[in-house]
Formats: structure tokens, C-alpha cells, sequence
């Protein structure tokens, strides 16, 4: 082993039982990795601690690497196929922008906490479980940086002054900052259900798709603790997430730097709970039929906020300006914005001006009884029934009776409001006499 690449004196070693190239070794500063049977070696970097690596086993069935420490308990490294394919093909790999390597096959697991614990600090050591979702594994070749002005330097590293290079399993500096891959997932009938922006770096990466759809705007949000009506989205904001996907077999794109490549996942339900999707499509047709509701519940919302801002504009306008029209045009535009307040408040709740938290939990609100219909939609695997169908009625009663306001406060006092704005000339000139 080079001295000067591998740190530390060499404490375990094992070789891939299925791609001989691929090579591990712990030393007291860390996990290296070698993809061509020992001749260079490479720190990983993925998430391990440059910690003491005491002993090394290779999972066959999982292909999991399974790491003993010193003083950092048990790691494991799922998945290395990835790293057997860059091991077997690294001159093909490091020829390509982006390599997608095969994705294993994702469960939608229930978890459940432990019986006899709250919370994990209640002493219960908890470690961080394999996280959830489907992951993608991939290989980044940064391209080279055409953006620099003729004779300008390449970028160099502080400590040596040598040309920066890209590591193969660092992550963070290795890659260029504000990095990003856009990936595109979809279904069996090549329509697509998801678009998701990753961030990327130089080298091996992995990621993880939670098997969920594109969401849907949802008409509320929080803002210091107070329920708010959602704004708009700003463009390029990202994709909401949606409904878990049905199990299948899904395609995803990953496109970085104008080149893509693609790979299969299929994803699976929990074994344990047998096949779901007739109740999964039961409950999934009583959401679709509240979030009908729900965007007429967005339009209102957006609907006042319009109209707020033209009344601030209003107000603006009448800033400095003197004589009755002006007062009265004033006088009404407070009264329009306490009626749109009030409006809101019927939908929301009365916002607390208190610290901590003053609202009643028994409040009955347009918006709490959308909420709590979806929530008891999903509380239980099992399919909606007739309570599910009442709370689901109550909650589209009373968006509906909400939009008759709504409609009514456009169609009466609006209507009022916008013809004396109209009818009213505020002049912002005045007469100026020779000094």
C-alpha cells in the first residue's frame, strides 16, 4: 500500500468474494477502498468517521459491509454492488458524466416503536436505522471547468498548491458547490409521477427516493406558530410529495450536466402485512375526493390575498393625499381588510397574540375539520368506512359553506369597494408657484 495515500497502521482486510478488484481495509484512522486488487487506495468518506476499523465482514446475501470499530460500535455499508460494478468497468465509468448503477429492490416498511419506551433517551441507545426509501446509486464525473477565462489557473488546493482533484468516494468537497442532478421517476406506463432536484458530488453518490408521487399544494402552512393560508409556489420551488406509489417497477432518470442515465427499482410492500393496494386505493379515492376541497379551499385563499394586496396599493396610493373622497376611500378600505380578516378567521381560527401555545384544540374549523378527515383516512390500514365517509361530508360542507362567503364578499361588498376606487381621483400633484 502507498504510504502516502493510506493513513495509519493496517488493522483488518478483506477482498470481495464476487468482484476480486474490490478490496477493503481498516486502519486506525479509517475505511480505504481499493477498485483495482490493491494497487491504489482511497479513503471513504460516505458518512465514516475516520475512526479506529477493527474488523471487516462481507454479508453475502445483503452484500452489506459490516464494520467493527473502536469506540464507534457497529457500522454497516449497504448495498456494495455498486462498487463492485465501478471495480469490474472503471475505465467505461470514469469515461461517462453520469453512471446509474442497478437499484436493489425497496420495501415499504411499517415500523413501530419498541413496547416499554417513549423516547429513545429514556435509556434506550438508539441508533440510525437504514434509512427508508428506495436508493439510487450513481458516479459523477465532474466536467471540466470551461467557465475559467483563458490562461486563469486551475483551481488549486491550499495545502499542496496541486490542481484539485476528484475524489472518488469523498463527499462535500469534492464536488463543485451548488452541485445538482434533476431526476425524473416514472411508472410502468412511462408516465411521469415524480421530479426530484439532488444534490451531487464528484464521485460515487447515493441518494434516496422516498416512493412517493408528486404531491399536491396544500391550502395551509404555519408561519410563527399561526395557521396561514399557503402562498404560491415560487417558480422552480421544489416538487411536493404525494401519495406512496403502489408496488411495481418504477424507472428513474437521472440527468446531471446535459447527460443522463437511467436504471429499474422495483418497489415492494412490507412482507409481513400482505398485499394492500385495494385498501391503499380505497383510501387513496376519499383523499382525491377531499383534495377537491381542498383546491377550492387554495383558490379562496389566493383569491384574498389578491385582494389585499390591491388594498395595500390602494392605501399607498392615498398616502399624503387630503380631502374627503380620500378619507372615505381610506375609511372603507380598513373596513375591506377587517372583513377579509374576519373571512380568513372562519376558515383558520382567531390567531393568538400570547406566547406558547393558546389555541384550543377543540376549536371546530373549516380548515381543522379538513385536517382531521385526512387524517383518520390513513390512521388505519384498513378501507375508508362510514365514519371516514361522515368527517369527509362535515369537511366538504364546510369548505362549501366557506366558498358561499367567499363568493358573497366578491359579488356584494368587492364589487362596492372597486367602483368607489374607481369613481375616486386621487390626485398626486401639486401646484408649485415660481420661487
Amino acid at each position: 500500500m502507498d504510504e502516502n495515500k493510506v493513513k495509519g497502521y493496517a488493522l483488518s482486510m478483506i477482498q470481495d468474494p464476487v468482484e476480486p478488484n474490490l478490496i477493503f481495509v481498516g486502519t486506525e484512522n479509517g475505511l480505504w477502498v481499493s477498485l483495482d486488487n490493491g494497487n491504489t487506495y482511497e479513503q471513504w468518506k460516505n458518512g465514516y468517521p475516520s475512526v479506529s476499523t477493527y474488523d471487516l465482514a462481507i454479508q453475502e446475501r445483503e452484500a452489506d459491509l459490516v464494520i467493527g470499530t473502536f469506540g464507534r460500535a457497529l457500522w454497516i455499508l449497504d448495498d456494495i454492488r455498486p462498487l463492485r460494478k465501478l471495480a469490474a468497468d472503471q475505465t467505461k465509468i470514469a469515461s461517462n458524466t453520469i453512471t446509474v448503477f442497478p437499484a436493489p429492490e425497496a420495501y415499504q416498511a411499517q415500523y413501530r416503536a419498541a413496547p416499554g419506551y417513549e423516547w429513545s433517551t429514556w435509556g434506550l441507545w438508539d441508533a440510525d436505522n437504514k434509512r427508508r426509501g428506495a436508493a439510487i446509486s450513481f458516479f459523477v464525473n465532474k466536467p471540466k471547468d470551461t467557465s475559467r477565462s483563458a490562461g486563469q489557473p486551475a483551481a488549486t488546493q491550499p495545502a499542496t498548491g496541486q490542481p484539485a482533484a476528484s475524489s472518488r468516494f469523498g463527499q462535500g468537497a469534492a464536488g463543485r458547490r451548488g452541485d445538482s442532478a434533476t431526476v425524473r421517476i416514472y411508472n410502468a406506463n412511462n408516465e411521469l409521477i415524480r421530479t426530484l432536484r439532488w444534490s451531487v458530488d464528484s464521485g460515487f453518490n447515493r441518494q434516496y427516493w422516498g416512493m412517493e408521487e408528486k404531491g399536491f399544494r396544500n391550502p395551509v402552512t404555519q408561519q410563527a406558530g399561526t395557521i396561514v393560508f399557503s402562498s404560491k409556489p415560487q417558480p422552480g420551488a421544489p416538487e411536493p410529495g404525494g401519495f406512496q406509489v403502489l408496488p411495481g417497477t418504477y424507472k428513474v432518470v437521472v440527468n446531471y450536466s446535459q447527460a443522463a442515465d437511467s436504471t429499474f427499482v422495483t418497489i415492494k410492500d412490507d412482507p409481513r402485512l400482505g398485499n394492500r393496494n385495494e385498501i391503499k386505493l380505497a383510501q387513496r379515492k376519499m383523499y382525491d375526493r377531499l383534495r377537491k376541497s381542498a383546491e377550492k379551499l387554495i383558490e379562496a385563499g389566493d383569491r384574498l390575498a389578491e385582494a389585499e394586496e390591491v388594498i395595500n396599493k390602494v392605501q399607498a396610493q392615498l398616502r399624503g393625499v387630503e380631502g374627503k373622497e380620500a378619507d372615505s376611500l381610506r375609511k372603507t378600505s380598513t373596513k375591506i381588510l377587517d372583513e377579509i380578516k374576519a373571512i380568513r378567521e372562519s376558515a383558520l381560527g382567531k390567531a393568538s397574540d400570547k406566547q406558547g401555545i393558546s389555541r384550543s384544540p377543540f376549536d371546530v374549523t373549516v380548515v381543522s375539520q379538513m385536517q382531521q378527515a385526512q387524517q383518520i383516512i390513513g390512521s388505519k390500514m384498513i378501507a375508508p368506512g362510514a365514519q371516514e365517509e361522515t368527517m369527509v361530508a362535515n369537511a366538504e360542507k364546510s369548505v362549501g359553506d366557506f366558498i358561499q362567503r367567499v363568493n358573497n364578499f366578491f359579488e356584494t361588498k368587492w364589487k362596492d369597494y372597486r367602483a368607489q376606487v374607481e369613481a375616486t381621483k386621487v390626485n398626486l400633484f401639486k401646484d408649485y408657484k415660481p420661487l
